[in-house]
């Protein structure tokens, strides 16, 4: 437990610096998901909460074949989450941050 925090350090200033990396995560779907980040953090617990409450199985425990269960309850809830933040920040933190910087200029 106390090298979790150094080594997650020392990942952070060496990779902030790799130009591959960069290179990686420099594409349309990393920054649409950054976009969209607060939408996710604010939906994934809802989603997930949700669908396990509707049905407690969704995510493989209990059936035959629970590793693909798993992966199809994973990738339902990703598209759901997804789908809901992207809802969430055109709908409605779009114009709120459109709003603050027209406050912010005006003062």
């Amino acid at each position: 437990f106390p090298l979790f925090p150094l080594m997650t350090a020392v990942a952070l200033v060496a990779l902030s610096r790799s130009t591959l990396l960069a290179a990686l995560l420099d594409n349309a779907f990393v920054r649409f998901t950054a976009t969209v980040s607060f939408g996710i953090y604010i939906w994934q617990d809802i989603v997930l909460t949700t669908m396990q409450t509707i049905s407690p199985a969704i995510f493989g425990i209990g059936k035959d074949n629970p590793l693909r269960d798993w992966l199809i309850g994973c990738a339902l809830a990703t598209t759901i989450v997804f789908l809901l933040a992207s809802l969430s920040y055109f709908a409605l933190e779009r114009q709120a941050i459109r709003r603050a910087a027209r406050i912010t200029r005006k003062n």
